[in-house]
């Protein structure tokens, strides 16, 4: 509590603000706000996100100084870019696949026939057909 407090009175001087000010603005007896920078009373939650709006500042500076935003928004930031890299080139990657796909088709117009002959073989091999039909066609 005495850390709290002692970065409240800190920001306080900051900020030009008495500890009468800081009372009245709270609604509390200025010898009660004392004990609040003194860390001789317990903060009551509710008061302190009052204490930072009055303050100006985020409560997460007022709990934790050792916070640093601008280095966490950083590697937000830099975390954001790496995932748009990543986007992109799967982007990129799909219409490589599908330029390929149509330049094959426009090579060989047996390619679709190809095609579309391995994905019914792979269809019937994934339903344990695909051994009797070889059979069969090897007694043709």
């Amino acid at each position: 509590m005495k850390e709290i407090g002692k970065r409240i009175a800190d920001i306080r001087k900051d900020k030009n603000l008495s500890q009468v000010q800081m009372a009245e603005k709270l609604g509390i007896a200025q010898v009660n706000y004392s004990k609040i920078e003194t860390g001789k009373t317990k903060l009551i939650s509710e008061k302190l996100p009052r204490i930072a709006n009055i303050l100006g500042v985020d409560l997460i500076t007022l709990l934790f100084p050792e916070f640093d935003k601008a280095k966490y928004f950083q590697k937000l930031k830099n975390e954001n870019d790496r995932l748009t890299k990543i986007n992109d080139l799967l982007i990129d990657l799909v219409e490589s696949k599908n330029n390929l796909l149509g330049v094959m088709l426009n090579i060989h117009p047996e390619t679709k026939y190809l095609i579309e002959a391995h994905k019914s073989y792979d269809e019937l091999e994934a339903l344990g057909l695909r051994k009797n039909i070889g059979d069969r066609i090897k007694g043709l």
